[in-house]
């Protein structure tokens, strides 16, 4: 008889070191959090410099910069897609720790940061409007095609 209470003694605090093991886990993942949130928002400022500073570029842009600017618009694009989704599995992972009665500090800030993803930001290119005319055309250069049935190319 001894015997089978002390196995169910034993059981019995296993189960209940389980359970504050579980408490445990939670707290450590409210700290998780709480780096998450400083990360996140300091990744955010770092992106709004980098995004800010590329759409002046392709403001002040050349000819000759197009394709670098091409190749940093789509590096931009897609960073701004991972912190995009970042920022949802992080208010996920927030929201289980404060289901669980836990306060992660410095979250209203991350909640308040609205991140604009990258194609919704507004992109200033003073044209003028002798320049669009002479990117599209404008009618005056169709002397210069050939004629369909020009078989010399």
């Amino acid at each position: 008889m001894a015997s089978i209470l002390h196995t169910q003694a034993e059981v019995f605090a296993r189960s209940v070191e389980n359970l504050l093991m579980e408490d445990h886990r939670w707290a450590m993942k409210c700290r998780d959090a709480e780096e998450a949130v400083r990360i996140g928002l300091a990744l955010f400022d770092a992106y709004e410099g980098a995004d800010s500073s590329w759409r002046e570029s392709v403001r002040r842009a050349r000819a000759e910069d197009a394709e670098a600017l091409r190749q940093a618009g789509t590096a931009l694009r897609d960073i701004s897609a991972i912190l995009h989704a970042a920022r949802a599995r992080t208010l996920e992972l927030v929201r289980q720790v404060e289901s669980h009665g836990y306060h992660v500090d410095g979250v209203a800030p991350y909640r308040d940061a609205a991140h604009v993803p990258f194609d919704e930001r507004k992109l200033d290119l003073p044209i003028t409007p002798d320049e669009v005319a002479a990117f599209v055309g404008a009618g005056e250069r169709t002397a210069d095609l050939p004629d369909d049935g020009d078989d010399d190319l």
